[in-house]
């Protein structure tokens, strides 16, 4: 039950992070564009940190965060839309972020796009 415990105060601290990683992110000094996009990621943590397991277990899958780039802003990070560069733009942002946090841990989890829109999905951890 002491693990159980833990987990729960852990997932009662999910608001208060996103707060701090919010105040943090502001004063980085990261160009509007880059903000905007780790506000978008960050601000999904209360929503996503419902746990749906009923009764509550261990084995709790967080639901991903995904970070939705139009065609205007996938240009602006690659003009050829090279989902490699587009990757590597969001690993360096995720990178960045789990820089600002040691609660709470953000990876890349993979990408959907068609000819106007790109989905990037990140997974977090506790």
């Amino acid at each position: 039950m002491l693990l159980v415990n833990v987990f729960n105060q852990a997932l009662r601290k999910v608001p208060a992070i996103e707060n701090g990683l919010e105040d943090l992110i502001r004063v980085q000094g990261w160009d509007t564009e880059r903000t905007q996009h780790a506000f978008e990621i960050i601000s999904q943590l209360k929503k996503a940190s419902l746990c749906n397991s009923n009764p509550p277990t261990l084995t709790v899958r967080f639901e991903p965060l995904y970070l939705t780039l139009v065609s205007t802003e996938i240009e602006k990070i690659s003009k050829e839309w090279n989902m490699d560069e587009i990757k590597h733009y969001v690993e360096e942002l995720i990178a960045d972020i789990n820089k600002l946090s040691s609660e709470i841990q953000f990876s890349y989890g993979g990408h959907d796009y068609d000819e106007s829109v790109c989905e990037i999905e990140i997974d977090w951890y506790i």
